[in-house]
């Protein structure tokens, strides 16, 4: 019971260990251990819990609901997080896309809106697929994040904003309006040899948050 946990496999890349092949492991592991790509959904840990020890509270709920072996999405978002951290922004995509509620909302198991993040979705085998608490604002706050921080590279930081996007090899760039204290951003970012950012046809190495409006050309290597 509890043989891999998504926590400390996604953790090993979140804190930084630097042990990079054990880091692999650990991803590799939840990858092929914790995540069923046919039906969308990213455990928290597996085996569940089911009678062969007491671990506490999670232990009421039965296997596969909730915390007890399905999907917590709290540390679903953590991984994909992970694999774009570690330079694996193609799988960290598919993450995010797989988390999307409107993808889920696609198999009538689901039984909840697309538009909220749902908190857990159950592993059980009399309910695979069907949502669990919806509404939920911190796990769509960290999907927000990872998809604008860590995919998009949009990162706000001391009054600048610096953009480093982890692009998925399918892409060719994106674009992005945006307004952050009142500064206002047209962003477009494009695949080209070298890292080249272009503030209002000036380089520059960040996007001062002047009240003023810009507009953003980012040039990133393949």
């Amino acid at each position: 019971e509890c043989k891999i946990d998504l926590l400390p496999q996604a953790f090993s890349v979140l804190s930084n260990m630097p042990d990079r092949e054990r880091r692999k492991t650990a991803i590799n592991s939840a990858m092929d251990k914790l995540v069923d790509k046919e039906k969308g959904i990213i455990k928290l840990f597996s085996p569940p819990f089911n009678g062969f020890c007491d671990p506490g509270y999670i232990k009421g709920y039965q296997p596969g609901v909730r915390e007890n072996g399905g999907q917590y999405t709290h540390a679903a978002v953590w991984l994909a997080q992970a694999l774009i951290l570690e330079g694996r922004a193609d799988e960290g995509y598919e993450l995010i896309k797989m988390l999307s509620p409107a993808f889920h909302s696609l198999d009538p198991a689901y039984k909840l809106e697309p538009y909220y993040m749902a908190a857990d979705i159950y592993a059980s085998p009399s309910a695979y697929g069907r949502g669990g608490w919806s509404i939920y604002t911190g796990a769509a706050g960290w999907y927000y994040k990872t998809i604008l921080m860590f995919l998009l590279g949009i990162v706000p930081r001391d009054g600048f904003v610096e953009i480093h996007p982890n692009l998925p090899s399918h892409w060719d760039g994106f674009t992005a309006n945006m307004e952050y204290y009142g500064t206002s951003l047209q962003i477009t970012v494009k695949k080209g040899e070298k890292y080249l950012l272009l503030v209002d046809g000036n380089a520059h190495n960040a996007v001062a948050l002047d009240n003023q409006p810009h507009t953003v050309e980012l040039t990133i290597s393949h």
